[in-house]
């Protein structure tokens, strides 16, 4: 068993020499939204570089005021919230026309996407809220056969999403058979404190700190790709194993995937593709630019730097911890 142990910790520490000399690279730039509502705030990550042209639409529409004392009209149970189409008298705003389907990323709570008609082209200026996975049913061949552009996802505030999502709805003619209404009495005329308000969208910042939810090497959501990052689901299979489904890893209310494959699992692989990213100039360039997949990046791409001194600590952790759970797993099979 020493023998096994020890070749257990060489091995690991081939892997976390690799790690000491390569440095972190840094995710994707976003736009940090703000959805200003009389229930409180939704932040909101854009994936600029994923989704070019909806991001831009959606930024020109923040721009020129347009969701300004707007509404969400349609809530839909274990569904979705929808907005962005109407203001506070049920007019439907100005947009600047249809722009192209682009749908690349799954339907999964917490993402936000464009709402179209039938017709794949046709999104103008109303979005909505995944309140569950929807991966299903929002993607080619679901029950729309083209799907639904995803441009960015929830990184604060989805405790406000499910308040709205619980908000009742009142059937009115098309397109408000679904309207959520706060403390309303049926057949009493509608105020403005029935309805659910965006009162502004706004642009907090740009910034370079978040990425993809669904598949990405950028497990602690950090906007760097380090050893911290294979730390995390190290302790996941430490503490929870691999044999579980990845969305028992969201962390708070950021949904943060430590599933980084997207096999629906947390295991070595997902450990594998870190450090590939981590070794790979283009890694998180490929990920991001291709969400959906999860391409094994070639090691030793990139130029090798020493990292910061306090990557040290982390890195001999790491070590240790991969050695322990090759051990763990080896006396399992032997008992």
């Amino acid at each position: 068993m020493l023998r096994q142990l020890r070749s257990l910790v060489v091995r690991s520490g081939l892997v976390g020499a690799l790690l000491l000399i390569c440095s972190a690279q840094p995710a994707h730039a976003g736009t940090l939204v703000t959805i200003s509502t009389n229930m409180g705030d939704i932040k909101v990550d854009l994936f600029n570089e994923v989704t070019v042209q909806t991001v831009d639409n959606f930024v020109n529409l923040i721009a020129a005021g347009r969701y300004t004392n707007t509404i969400f009209h349609r809530v839909d149970d274990d569904f979705m919230i929808q907005g962005g189409g109407f203001d506070l008298n049920f007019n439907a705003i100005p947009n600047n026309g249809p722009i192209a389907l682009d749908y690349q990323i799954k339907n999964r709570r917490g993402t936000i996407a464009m709402a179209r008609q039938t017709q794949p082209n046709t999104a103008t200026s109303q979005f909505f809220i995944n309140t569950v996975d929807n991966s299903a049913g929002l993607g080619p061949g679901g029950w729309s056969a083209d799907g639904y552009t995803v441009f960015g996802w929830v990184v604060d505030g989805m405790e406000v999403v499910d308040a709205i999502e619980a908000v009742p709805i009142y059937q009115f003619a098309s397109p408000f058979g679904e309207l959520p209404l706060r403390n309303y009495i049926s057949g009493a005329e509608i105020q403005n404190s029935n309805k659910v308000i965006i009162q502004s969208i706004s642009i907090a910042e740009q910034h370079p700190s978040y990425q993809n939810p669904i598949f990405a090497p950028d497990t602690n959501n950090d906007g760097n790709l380090n050893s911290q990052d294979a730390l995390l689901i190290i302790n996941s299979l430490l503490t929870v194993g691999s044999a579980h489904d990845a969305n028992a890893t969201y962390i708070t209310d950021t949904y943060k995937y430590f599933d980084a494959n997207g096999d629906g699992r947390v295991n070595s692989q997902d450990l594998l593709l870190v450090f590939n990213a981590i070794l790979s100039q283009n890694a998180a360039a490929s990920l991001v630019a291709s969400p959906m997949a999860s391409p094994m990046a070639s090691p030793m791409a990139s130029p090798m730097v020493v990292p910061e001194p306090a990557t040290w600590s982390l890195l001999l952790t790491a070590l240790a911890s991969l050695g322990f759970v090759g051990w763990r797993r080896r006396n399992r099979r032997a008992g």
